[in-house]
């Protein structure tokens, strides 16, 4: 009866742990759907880029997605709907400013609110970095 008991208290204290284990693994997938919820929320950003012989789509998108990842840190209380690269605000920054490299920058208008955002580049191929942002 004694090796009956103990098997039974043992099998009790499997399933607590089984049952933890279970709740473990519950808690993390949760957390993890719940960052995938978060990380898609910037997904419904609209990206509208015009033709031109100054930048890629590849470069213009990556410089909208600099400009994506920076907006929460800086710009609380506006909601990105949508970036747009506009060649012509690009020419007039570069208008008043000597040390700008026409190369390796970009202004990228963002609609809701009427912000732009100045970015620059070390190099092509480099990555952009936000250097001025306001309203336009």
């Amino acid at each position: 009866m004694g090796n009956a008991w103990a098997d039974f208290r043992r099998g009790g204290e499997m399933n607590q742990r089984i049952e933890k284990e279970w709740m473990m693994k519950r808690a993390c997938a949760f957390v993890l759907a719940a960052a995938l919820c978060l990380s898609l929320t910037a997904c419904g950003v609209k990206y509208t880029f015009e033709e031109t012989g100054r930048f890629t789509q590849e470069e213009m998108r990556a410089a909208a997605d600099t400009v994506r990842r920076e907006f929460p840190r800086g710009w609380a209380g506006n909601r990105l709907k949508e970036i747009i690269y506009d060649e012509a605000r690009t020419d007039r920054a570069l208008e008043y400013s000597t040390w700008l490299d026409p190369e390796n920058t970009i202004v990228m208008l963002i609609e809701n609110g009427g912000w732009d955002c100045t970015l620059v580049r070390d190099s092509k191929g480099s990555e952009w970095r936000v250097i001025s942002h306001g309203y336009c």
